[in-house]
């Protein structure tokens, strides 16, 4: 009984621990480059990323990172050997963000949020960033700049909706915005209004190529393609009882667009469209919605459509997230930046879809993402649990005079999805063996 005891015990001090470490892992694998970062290299996809997802490059090398002594070397990094241009942020790293020349115009066209600034020539480029390198361009297809127009005379706040947290430029007395010559003057110019920019290439399916040049090159290959066979979905349990919340977390990469923030997406169920970034917490944007066609052009194949088939089972609710959501679109936020990883619950863990209160025992509703459904079945639980005082065996070294804190946190763990809902029967059945509690049908 003892053993008993500690394997259970151990086991959920095990999961425990993982779970609280694991929250400090970064949102993609370890690099295996000592100084270069790239967003979309992530094991759990090969790497591959698609349609118009904006890549951002990183530069971290202490030999140019000083950010107070003048130029220090800007480093060379090239997509598929073109030439990528950097800029020294604050923090003396350097970055870089590039995607999809052909997918990006189209994104962009489509008005649905998804705005990437304006598109210039290599020479516009260079004539609104004033860099001091006239052919630092000239390997781009274009150059999105956050912008209205490339000549920077009209400037807004939304021309760049897919880059929305990139580092502030280094800028001091002694150096250049950036460090690549974008003003020379201690006074902000309109010219580093033009950041943060794309740099945008025409791929072809296939092979992708980072490098930052040095002694020793460090490189990373990504795979430019569809993404679909590494889509997946679930639910929170495989069953539900009445009036419960579905938590409903989906992994597909392709609706990470930005980088360095949270994207959210909203699916409305009735008339099967999309949009990005509609539902802003208390703001709600009018996006124009994508269909399927938009959809297929961005490079989804079955992902990008979210369908819920109520069955009188099912109701869609406003959480902090998606306040005032109207009941035919569900909400989904990414986890953390750079993840592909999106739920719909709210930092209080409230979801926007629920079981309804009058929804009969044995009905189910269906959710679909990417053609693949899972059903959500209506069960009651009629059971109930009475704490009871403890009676336990002569075996246990010590009698238990309370309910032990390790019993209490298993079911607050369970209730925050930190154990599984087996994990938490096993420590139930064991309380019972010790009569620690008593199951009353």
């Amino acid at each position: 009984m003892k053993l008993n005891f500690l394997s259970i015990f151990c086991a959920i001090f095990c999961i425990y621990s993982i779970i609280l470490v694991s929250g400090f892992l970064p949102s993609v694998n370890a690099l295996h480059n000592e100084n270069l970062y790239v967003s979309a290299e992530n094991a759990d996809f090969e790497n591959i990323f698609g349609g118009a997802q904006v890549v951002e490059v990183i530069v971290n090398d202490s030999d140019i990172s000083s950010t107070i002594s003048g130029k220090v070397g800007i480093p060379i990094v090239e997509v598929d050997g073109n030439n990528l241009v950097m800029a020294q942020a604050s923090n003396g790293a350097w970055y870089g963000y590039f995607s999809n020349d052909d997918a990006v115009s189209s994104a962009d066209a489509m008005n649905a949020g998804l705005e990437f600034g304006i598109s210039c020539s290599s020479d516009e480029a260079i004539s609104a960033t004033s860099i001091d390198d006239a052919t630092a361009f000239n390997d781009t297809t274009a150059v999105w700049i956050s912008s209205a127009d490339c000549d920077l005379t009209n400037q807004t706040d939304d021309v760049n909706t897919v880059i929305r947290n990139s580092p502030s430029l280094n800028y001091n007395n002694t150096t250049n915005a950036g460090q690549i010559g974008i003003i020379s003057s201690n006074e902000i110019s309109d010219h580093e209004e033009a950041w943060p920019w794309i740099s945008t290439y025409n791929f072809s399916i296939g092979p992708v190529k980072i490098c930052y040049l040095t002694d020793k090159s460090q490189c990373t290959v990504l795979e430019y393609n569809n993404t679909s066979d590494f889509v997946s979905m679930s639910i929170d349990r495989t069953s539900y009882p009445k009036g419960a919340q579905v938590e409903i977390e989906i992994y597909d990469v392709m609706l990470n667009i930005d980088p360095t923030s949270k994207d959210n997406w909203t699916f409305d169920f009735t008339s099967n469209t999309t949009s990005y970034n509609e539902y802003q917490q208390d703001t709600v944007l009018e996006n124009t919605d994508l269909s399927a066609s938009d959809l297929k052009t961005l490079g989804f194949d079955d992902g990008g459509f979210f369908d819920i088939i109520t069955n009188s089972v099912l109701m869609v609710q406003s959480n902090g997230d998606a306040k005032n959501i109207d009941d035919n679109k569900i909400v989904f936020h990414e986890t953390r930046k750079n993840s592909g990883l999106f739920d719909n619950m709210d930092s209080t863990g409230k979801t926007n879809l629920k079981v309804l209160t009058n929804a009969e025992r044995g009905t189910t509703g269906v959710i679909t993402y990417n053609d693949k459904s899972q059903s959500i079945l209506v069960r009651t639980f009629t059971g109930s649990v009475i704490l009871g005082t403890p009676s336990v065996s002569e075996q246990i070294e010590s009698q238990i005079t309370q309910m032990p804190d390790w019993v209490k946190n298993i079911f607050i763990w369970n209730s925050e999805k930190k154990i599984s809902d087996e994990e938490l029967v096993n420590g139930i059945e064991f309380l019972v063996k010790l009569k620690v509690i008593k199951i009353i049908s």
